[in-house]
């Protein structure tokens, strides 16, 4: 775990924080996931968009997909400096779609599409 590294001496960053929210998605851990990025934040590490990414799938996974987080997310990249891609938004189009948010999910898709 993280908190075992820092114990080691051995202090993660953000390619050890990326592949524990890899985990969290995978283990379908939103609530870790986000956890996670806001710990990255906590120690001032910058998060790229591969964590976010990362994020917005242990989002579209959950057992209960949550739409709402991840156009929350969304919304945070650009905060962040971070351009959202197409990975972004199929991750959150999913995790409308999983919510049964159809109309999210087109207004997604539109926004996708005019960023080209």
């Amino acid at each position: 775990s993280l908190q075992t590294m820092a114990k080691q001496a051995v202090y993660p960053d953000v390619i050890s924080h990326n592949a524990a929210i890899s985990a969290c998605a995978r283990s379908h851990q939103w609530v870790a996931a986000l956890g996670v990025l806001q710990e990255m934040r906590d120690h001032i590490m910058r998060p790229t968009a591969i964590s976010f990414n990362a994020v917005l799938h242990a989002c579209e996974l959950g057992a209960t997909p949550v739409w709402t987080g991840a156009l929350q997310l969304l919304l945070q990249m650009p905060q962040e400096r971070l351009e959202a891609d197409v990975i972004s938004y199929t991750c959150a189009m999913n995790a409308c779609v999983r919510s049964e948010q159809w109309a999210k999910a087109l207004e997604l898709l539109s926004k996708m599409r005019q960023k080209k």
